[in-house]
């Protein structure tokens, strides 16, 4: 079993009828066989997970609001909360007198004088709260200017223009999502980066792009030697011996899905449900 992305390409390139001297040592060799490599693996990789359902590629994670759609609304009736200071650290900490918020909940502070970079129209996501104090995730306010006085703070409401629901940030490592909450037939859609449903506090299932190629079983790694080998064949072989190459590679691809396909052969892999609706928000 391959423990490491090049020696996956260096089976394709074998199956390719690539002899030793084209083997590569990295991805990024400046030999054309690793160009090529370098530039299918990542894209027959992810086709791939489409596909199959690989077990350790799939994800439960809670999603993050999108900043932009975070938007104070009289409507909510929030009270808003004195601020009598605030650190210059990493991250900055705010104090507030028995403060209502929580982890995880949203503010909108204005009117600090000194401190003047911490009035924005963004909202800053709590963490580590205490009785009196709270910390703004991520800001680093080291370099700041000094807190002198004043200063008042709102929780933040989610909106969006999305049927009264959210709007989420899509995870960086996402293939394919497959459903909210475990529930199939919750409805959400990704439109320009951007994951909208009517769902609050959601949770995405999806399947994630995996990089960790010791992790791959056989049978996976054998089917990824040849659908890479399918895409770089033709380029380095030539057309009319990369067309003979393929058809013995696809006969070799056919054997290896029957085995799939049955319960003894499938260990940790499984098929996507295609029929499902989720597919359509690709």
């Amino acid at each position: 079993m391959a423990s490491n992305d090049y020696e996956i390409a260096n089976m394709a390139l074998s199956l390719c009828g690539v002899g030793d001297a084209g083997k590569i040592s990295a991805l990024t060799d400046s030999t054309k066989e690793a160009r090529e490599c370098n530039r299918w693996y990542t894209q027959v990789l992810n086709e791939l997970l489409e596909s199959l359902h690989l077990q350790d590629a799939i994800v439960h994670t809670p999603l993050i609001l999108t900043p932009r759609y975070h938007e104070w609304n009289e409507r909510y009736d929030y009270d808003p909360v004195t601020i009598t200071g605030i650190t210059n650290a990493d991250p900055a900490v705010v104090t507030a007198a028995s403060h209502p918020y929580s982890d995880g909940d949203h503010v909108y502070i204005y009117d600090v004088a000194g401190m003047t970079e911490v009035n924005r129209d963004l909202p800053f996501l709590i963490g580590n709260k205490a009785t009196d104090t709270f910390e703004l995730t991520g800001v680093d306010s080291t370099n700041w200017t000094a807190y002198s006085s004043g200063g008042e703070c709102r929780k933040m409401a989610p909106l969006s223009k999305y049927q009264d629901g959210y709007s989420y940030e899509v995870p960086s490592d996402l293939v394919l999502p497959v459903s909210i909450n475990d529930d199939r037939s919750i409805e959400f859609r990704i439109v320009n980066g951007e994951l909208l449903t009517t769902v609050e506090d959601a949770v995405l299932v999806y399947v994630k792009s995996l990089t960790t190629v010791s992790s791959f079983s056989a049978l996976f790694v054998k089917l990824f030697s040849i659908d890479l080998a399918l895409n770089i064949v033709v380029p380095l072989m030539g057309v009319k011996v990369g067309a003979e190459i393929k058809k013995q590679l696809y006969m070799e691809r056919n054997i290896i899905l029957n085995r799939l396909n049955t319960s003894e052969a499938l260990g940790n892999l499984q098929f996507a449900d295609t029929k499902d609706s989720w597919v359509d928000v690709r």
